[in-house]
């Protein structure tokens, strides 16, 4: 898993398959709702402005699939995602900000630079 993130991220980090990386992360989010993707390696150890890249990449795709998805589901179906959650105007009741939302992300990035982890 970890070195399918990694080339994920890799994909992402390059300019000629940066899309093709987001939707096979968004993917991955998808079929891994478990994994935390902020505390792997591959994007703990990024820019800021990699990070928000990631995160407004991954809720544009989710846009996307809320609007084409008849549920307004994308494609888990659930209308929101337990490690990304959608972006603000769409924010879903008990979702807490979710992992990878700006605000979410900035608080635990600032926790693992101070050493505190998650």
């Amino acid at each position: 898993m970890n070195k399918r993130l990694a080339s994920i991220f890799g994909k992402i980090a390059d300019a000629n398959t940066a899309q093709a990386g987001m939707e096979e992360l968004y993917q991955f989010r998808c079929d891994h709702p478990d994994v935390i993707l902020e505390q792997h390696p591959s994007i703990a150890s990024k820019s800021t402005q990699f990070q928000q890249f990631v995160l407004k990449g991954l809720q544009a795709i989710e846009q996307r699939e809320a609007a084409t998805s008849p549920n307004g589901g994308g494609r888990g179906g659930g209308g929101g995602h337990p490690s990304m959650s959608p972006p603000p105007q769409a924010s879903t009741p008990g979702s807490g900000g979710g992992l990878l939302s700006l605000g979410g992300l900035q608080k635990r990035m600032a926790a693992f630079r101070m050493g505190g982890g998650a």
